[in-house]
């Protein structure tokens, strides 16, 4: 039987908000958003299966992984629920609202399609990504500054590696693992990448893309709009695919609006 995701909630009273963390990332990727939105809503800030400190599993499809947010939903939340999921935490975001529309009242969409990236980009955008876990995982760190190394011989940004390192953490002899299950995510790679599936999702949708992202492109609105009829697209401007980092106050104003006009 899994286990339960591991979460952070704020805010005591109003409807439920469910944010959802993208790919090598954990609950607290999304927590300025998250505690500026507890001043309205009860805001639940989950770590999906494989990161943070949710339990591991050796599938990682968008099926099971709105599976899991709907058991949390049923334990902790009370439907109908609004989501907000930024990249991967997006896309399992839409995964929930197909399955189970009359739970989901309404979602947000930080800066993700629901395409199968496979078939829109050539290579592994997450290629270097993926190997400087991966030895990181098979090494002994005995410190931050170590495995800082260790990235640095298969990432040059030091912005990215400064992410990558919070899911570092500390065991009882000081030395580090790695909180996500990099096997579990090499192994299911392909379907991290793949488009949500099911029929169309009746209620409102905002998406808010990064100006300088190609996570969200022209090319990509029929197949939203095909899954999302009552989508709104909004550009947010001078950021990339990291929006709520690089510009909080456009997306947080964005997001009340819309919340305040679709939930409550």
């Amino acid at each position: 039987m899994q286990s339960q995701l591991n979460a952070i909630t704020y805010g005591d009273t109003g409807q439920n908000l469910i944010l959802l963390h993208g790919l090598f990332g954990s609950h607290d990727n999304l927590g300025t958003l998250g505690r500026a939105l507890a001043k309205k809503y009860r805001v639940h800030l989950v770590d999906l299966r494989n990161h943070g400190d949710s339990f591991h599993a050796e599938t990682m499809n968008y099926a099971d992984m709105a599976e899991d947010i709907l058991a949390y939903i049923d334990k902790n939340a009370q439907a109908p629920v609004c989501l907000l999921g930024h990249s991967m935490g997006g896309k399992v975001a839409m995964q929930v609202g197909l399955l189970a529309p009359e739970q989901i009242t309404a979602l947000i969409i930080l800066d993700i399609a629901p395409v199968d990236y496979k078939q829109y980009r050539s290579g592994d955008p997450h290629e270097n990504i993926l190997q400087a876990l991966k030895k990181l995982s098979l090494t002994k760190i005995t410190s931050r500054t170590a495995a800082g190394t260790v990235l640095k011989e298969y990432i040059d940004s030091e912005e990215v590696r400064g992410f990558l390192l919070k899911n570092l953490r500390r065991n009882a002899d000081n030395t580090f693992k790695l909180c996500l299950n990099i096997d579990a995510i090499i192994e299911n790679y392909a379907a991290i990448l793949a488009a949500p599936e099911g029929e169309s999702y009746p209620h409102p949708v905002l998406f808010l893309t990064g100006e300088y992202s190609d996570y969200f492109v022209p090319e990509y609105q029929p197949a939203t709009l095909a899954l999302f009829p009552r989508a709104h697209i909004q550009m947010i401007n001078n950021c990339g695919h990291w929006i709520h980092a690089e510009q909080p106050q456009p997306v947080y104003n964005a997001v009340s609006v819309f919340l305040s006009e679709h939930y409550g």
